[in-house]
């Protein structure tokens, strides 16, 4: 009886493996979340430097994805992060280049077919506006096909 009572006095070994493993559990807080976000930018930086590996991101839609949700969201410096990954995607690569242009071209012009809802048209394209700025200011074989992107607006 008296190990019985002094058993239940003391934790078992699996309810202080359960407490740590609570302690470790992902949080829902932002700052996690936008460190999670730039840690895996990072990441995709240093892959898109292989050529191999730049060609099966574009594949895989990874250009699409970025535009369409981590452009506009985030800290500054996560959105300018976004915007070099997304030129150092579509470098020296013409079919990158032009699916970039195609995404920009077709949601900067629903926002101003959309103008009459939102007048606010330079906040609803800012983004996509920076993005061009940024690739256009980019050197490689492609720099005509982004000038022309601009020039069409």
């Amino acid at each position: 009886m008296v190990t019985s009572v002094m058993h239940q006095s003391q934790p078992s070994m699996s309810t202080s493996i359960h407490r740590t493993r609570d302690s470790h559990r992902p949080s829902n807080c932002y700052g996690c979340a936008s460190a999670a976000v730039s840690h895996c930018i990072t990441l995709l930086r240093a892959l898109v430097t292989n050529a191999t590996m730049r060609q099966i991101l574009c594949s895989q839609g990874m250009i699409k994805e970025l535009i369409d949700y981590n452009l506009r969201r985030g800290t500054l410096s996560v959105r300018n992060e976004v915007r070099s990954l997304l030129c150092l995607l579509t470098k020296d690569n013409r079919r990158s280049t032009e699916e970039m242009n195609n995404l920009l071209m077709t949601r900067i012009a629903s926002a101003m077919n959309g103008h009459l809802s939102n007048p606010d048209l330079g906040s609803s394209v800012r983004h996509e506006i920076l993005l061009l700025a940024s690739s256009v200011q980019q050197e490689d074989s492609c720099w005509e096909q982004r000038v022309r992107c601009g020039m069409f607006l």
